[in-house]
């Protein structure tokens, strides 16, 4: 997926409601694209982040805990 692409994706989305063309531009070309498959963890629990995830398409199911 191209650039413009995302960005046309990102300016639809309401996390990025009024940001500038400029800031959707550059959130559009630092990151990287990766796919999941089905049933694919994206993260676990306990596990130290250091990335920002956004769906571009498909969705994600979140699981918590039982305590």
């Amino acid at each position: 997926m191209s650039n413009p692409d995302i960005e046309a994706l990102l300016k639809q989305s309401k996390v990025f409601d009024g940001c500038s063309d400029e800031a959707l531009k550059f959130v559009s070309t630092c990151g990287q694209s990766v796919s999941f498959g089905v049933n694919d963890h994206i993260i676990k629990e306990g596990q130290t982040g250091h990335s920002l995830f956004i769906v571009i398409k498909g969705r994600v199911e979140v699981i918590l805990p039982k305590y």
